[in-house]
């Protein structure tokens, strides 16, 4: 029996300790500050952001670490297809400016159509698609 309160009281204690750890959040991804800018600000701003918020930004490569932030800074209240269409709309225009198309271009808005519908795969899918 005393063997039995011990362990109890091992297991309480060991609850305590763990309630009273600080959580850490994410480590913020390389890229999302500029190296001018106030780091301790940064830090902060960076610890503000929803689970949500800091996976969406660090997992995309630091040219795309932009868009969830403006979707962030816009209030956007799907951020999930927000980041996924802007992302979409940032790499097809990458690949249009590559294949030579001029910029705002007719040619250019075609090509952005045709490789978002053929080529496109979300970032950030849908659980139920």
């Amino acid at each position: 029996m005393k063997l039995l309160l011990w362990m109890v009281m091992a297991f309480g204690l060991g609850m305590v300790v763990m309630k009273a750890m600080p959580v850490s959040a994410a480590e913020m991804p390389a890229c999302v500050d500029s190296e001018r800018g106030n780091a301790a600000k940064a830090k902060a701003w960076w610890d503000r952001r929803s689970p949500q918020e800091q996976k969406y930004i660090s997992e995309l490569p630091c040219e795309e670490r932009y868009i969830p932030m403006v979707c962030i800074f816009l209030w956007v209240p799907d951020l999930q297809s927000c980041v996924n269409k802007r992302v979409g709309d940032f790499r097809a225009s990458k690949y249009c400016d590559q294949q030579g198309f001029e910029l705002l271009s007719e040619e250019h808005v075609a090509c952005q159509k045709k490789w978002i519908r053929e080529k496109y795969k979300e970032p950030f899918p849908n659980a139920s698609s």
